[in-house]
């Protein structure tokens, strides 16, 4: 399912943050860590299980429920947040995010340059997803959202507008964020997302 996708990328993420902060094993935070697709060892080192192919299926079919959760994500929050999920500017993508429909929507991975500074465990408990001043603006000049999730950036296109204003947003982080952020990737595979947050910097 689209949660379970989430939950597993996104919670291997949230482990390696408690790692950092020394906050795995006995009698701390977190004691055991269940995945489906990963195995935690001692030394803080992880591994693939059986039930994570490295197949193109199954790697196509993960990456496409990831794509769709995070642009439910968007509505939920959007809606949370301002009250506009329902807005009709954001149909032409719900049927891809609730019904699997097509065509399936790009995902945009923005590299960060920078290591992630783990500074409490609030970073960890409550990851919020901030629709500011800042990101309203930027989805009203080019149609697309950014969230950043534990660390991960992304960019989602959440109108048609986006396509005419893809190459002008391409390039405002190309070179106006550019102290920032390296490549953006358009995610092809849910391997194109630094799972295990190799940026972390204790």
């Amino acid at each position: 399912s689209i949660e379970t996708v989430l939950k597993e990328v996104f919670f291997i993420t949230q482990y390696k943050i408690y790692s950092s902060l020394n906050l795995v094993g006995k009698n701390k935070k977190l004691t055991r860590f269940n995945s489906i697709y990963f195995d935690c060892k001692k030394g803080n080192k992880i591994v693939l299980k059986p039930a994570f192919k490295l197949r193109q299926h199954f790697i196509e079919n993960i990456t496409r429920k990831f794509k769709r959760g995070i642009y439910k994500i968007f509505l939920e929050e959007i809606h949370r947040q301002h009250g506009i999920g329902y807005d009709k500017k954001f149909d032409f993508f719900k049927g891809f995010a609730r019904y699997d429909l097509e065509p399936e929507l790009p995902l945009y991975i923005l590299e960060n340059k920078f290591p992630i500074h783990v500074l409490n465990e609030e970073f960890i408990k409550r990851p919020e997803v901030i629709f500011d001043e800042v990101q309203l603006n930027k989805i009203e000049k080019y149609g697309i959202a950014e969230l950043s999730i534990w660390g991960h950036q992304i960019a989602i296109p959440i109108s048609q507008r986006f396509e005419y204003q893809k190459v002008e947003y391409l390039n405002h982080i190309k070179y106006d964020l550019s102290s920032l952020f390296g490549r953006t990737i358009e995610m092809s595979s849910i391997l194109n997302l630094d799972i295990m947050l190799d940026r972390i910097k204790d």
